[in-house]
């Protein structure tokens, strides 16, 4: 819990990397398996993962369910915490990944670095608050489009 509580948190991907640890800490789950495993695999209500060998990174392919270790409240916040911002603020869905990769370009000094997180290559993360405002700066009322052919590979 001390790592947890020194670990900063001022960025997504700062609050990604608390959210993992903390989901290694009430899982116990190879770090592998952790970083496939989807929104839609986490059952907060019954505090448990269900870790599916056939999209899973699991030993062996195996599939099965574990629950929460009982470790302190502030861990499991943690982790609700991370979830309902990638719900909330990144409109992330149950086939996002629970821990998506860094999203990295070429910043204002011309070196790479991390400007947050990608759903999928190709398909960075906007916040919802910018999105909204951009819509209403264009006067965009449909929000959906088609998907295009390959986007998602």
């Amino acid at each position: 819990n001390h790592l947890l509580s020194v670990m900063p948190a001022d960025t997504v991907v700062q609050r990604r990397a608390r959210a993992l640890i903390a989901f290694l800490f009430l899982t116990g789950s190879r770090e592998g398996a952790a970083i496939t495993v989807r929104l839609r695999h986490v059952d907060l209500a019954h505090k448990c993962v269900q870790f599916d060998g056939r999209s899973v990174d699991t030993k062996f392919g195996k599939s099965f369910t574990t629950s929460f270790f009982p470790f302190c409240d502030d861990v499991e916040r943690i982790l609700r915490d991370w979830i309902m911002e990638l719900r909330q603020n990144h409109l992330f869905s149950d086939t996002d990944p629970l821990f998506p990769k860094t999203r990295v370009a070429v910043g204002p000094l011309r070196h790479f670095q991390a400007l947050g997180i990608a759903r999928a290559v190709g398909r960075p993360v906007v916040c919802s608050q910018d999105l909204q405002a951009g819509f209403r700066r264009r006067r965009v009322t449909t929000v959906l489009a088609p998907p295009r052919a390959g986007y998602d590979r």
